[in-house]
């Protein structure tokens, strides 16, 4: 019985840990090199982190969004 609240507790501490990081996301001009934004810190799951970084690099006007060309944005 006890090895069995052992294994519990010990699997209760591996699901309340979050797979959340750090990842800067950082746009640059493709010919250029040029930075296109400041680069911004983003908690969250390396997949989430890459389309939150990818909304950068794009423009929104009257309610429509679109990808400035040449822009690439990467997370590390």
């Amino acid at each position: 019985m006890k090895n069995l609240f052992i294994a519990l507790g010990a699997i209760a501490l591996l699901g309340a840990t979050s797979c959340k990081k750090e990842y800067t996301c950082t746009c640059t001009y493709d010919s250029s090199g040029e930075l296109f934004a400041p680069a911004k810190t983003i908690k969250a799951k390396k997949s989430k982190a890459q389309k939150e970084c990818d909304k950068t690099a794009s423009v929104s006007v009257l309610g429509l969004s679109a990808k400035v060309e040449g822009v690439t944005c990467v997370v590390k």
